[in-house]
């Protein structure tokens, strides 16, 4: 009798160690994650607009998404990551700010991130003024890995050195030379004019891309740029998108892409994204994406945003690069990891760097 107890509960440690074994094999297998197409390929990882995750029921959301970008940086080899603005849903808000500075906190000293404010990051919330919290919680010093990236600081439109408009340099693995340069929420010509003595100047020979919040609209709305003067700011001196490409992208040989957010439709991805090409006045194609899925997971007051990045990954040589679109959210549900990647022709597409 005792030899068949302990063959019987052998036999059954066995199943259930099996068993087990199926189970975590089964939903490692079901947990998708991007890796590159080819190992020296490199990745700028876009972060939509965050102002929904800063609502305590999405806190959850908001560090997951930000520790899956930490702890995918090597594997993708990331080199820099950047957020289209409206770090907060109200900027009056303080307890917002610290949601967010605790979400970036994910990436200090492991990844030369880069800010641009939106329309939410100001006043009370509406862009009625150009007061904002943003060096607060982001001040200079804030990120060790800013060191000898962060090249340039200009002055927002309240007179004070911040992020707000500032400039960060890269270098490609073939030497390439890039620079990001963000600007503010609806920035004015004496911004623009600073933005483009920068990269016609001193930074003449990179690759700049234009970091701003609001610039184009979605392809809902044909991916044209946005065109109106909605807040109390664009009322004084602000810049639409259009009147950004006219009086800067488009005259300005080198600035060869543009990334915005701001623009997004609840629960529908073809107003969340937009995409388009445009040649400058050098003859240049400019490259103008549109990226923000605050709307999608439930609206504007959902769950903030089904946790979607989008990837840019680009070949050594910078001729050729894949956008996709990627959710960690998704991907960490058996249940839901199908969805992680979206593969609709306006989320994952290929183009030509010229």
């Amino acid at each position: 009798m005792k030899k068949v107890t302990i063959s019987f509960l052998m036999s059954l440690f066995l199943l259930i160690l099996s068993f087990t074994a199926s189970i975590f094999a089964a939903e490692a297998a079901a947990v998708p994650s991007p890796k590159p197409e080819a190992p020296e390929n490199w990745t700028i990882v876009v972060v939509p607009d965050p102002q929904q995750y800063t609502n305590p029921r999405n806190h959850a959301n908001y560090w997951q998404m930000f520790g899956w970008i930490a702890d995918n940086l090597e594997t993708l080899n990331v080199k820099t990551v950047l957020c289209v603005g409206d770090i907060v849903n109200s900027n009056a808000k303080p307890a917002q700010w610290k949601a967010s500075s605790k979400a970036f906190g994910f990436l200090d000293g492991k990844i030369p991130y880069v800010l641009c404010t939106g329309n939410h990051d100001y006043g009370n919330g509406g862009a009625n003024t150009r007061e904002t919290n943003l060096d607060k919680y982001f001040p200079v010093d804030r990120n060790p890995k800013w060191d000898g990236v962060l090249v340039e600081v200009g002055e927002s439109l309240a007179g004070q050195k911040t992020l707000e408009n500032a400039a960060y340099q890269f270098q490609g693995p073939q030497g390439q030379k890039l620079l990001v340069i963000s600007l503010q929420f609806a920035p004015n010509e004496k911004l623009l004019d600073w933005a483009h003595s920068l990269a016609t100047g001193k930074y003449a020979d990179h690759f700049v891309i234009l970091l701003t919040h609001n610039y184009m609209n979605s392809h809902k709305r044909g991916d044209r740029r946005t065109g109106n003067h909605p807040y109390p700011v664009m009322k004084v001196d602000g810049l639409n998108g259009e009147e950004i490409w006219q009086k800067f992208v488009k005259k300005t040989p080198n600035v060869r892409m543009v990334i915005s957010g701001h623009i997004s439709a609840a629960d529908d991805f073809t107003g969340c994204v937009g995409w388009r090409i445009d040649r400058n006045d050098a003859g240049k194609p400019v490259y103008q994406m549109l990226f923000d899925t605050q709307a999608l997971g439930g609206g504007f007051g959902g769950n903030g945003g089904d946790g979607w990045l989008r990837l840019i990954e680009f070949t050594p040589d910078m001729k050729r690069a894949k956008a996709f679109t990627y959710s960690p959210f998704f991907a960490q549900n058996p249940e839901t990891a199908e969805k992680a990647f979206e593969k609709s022709e306006i989320n994952e597409f290929r183009f030509e760097i010229e």
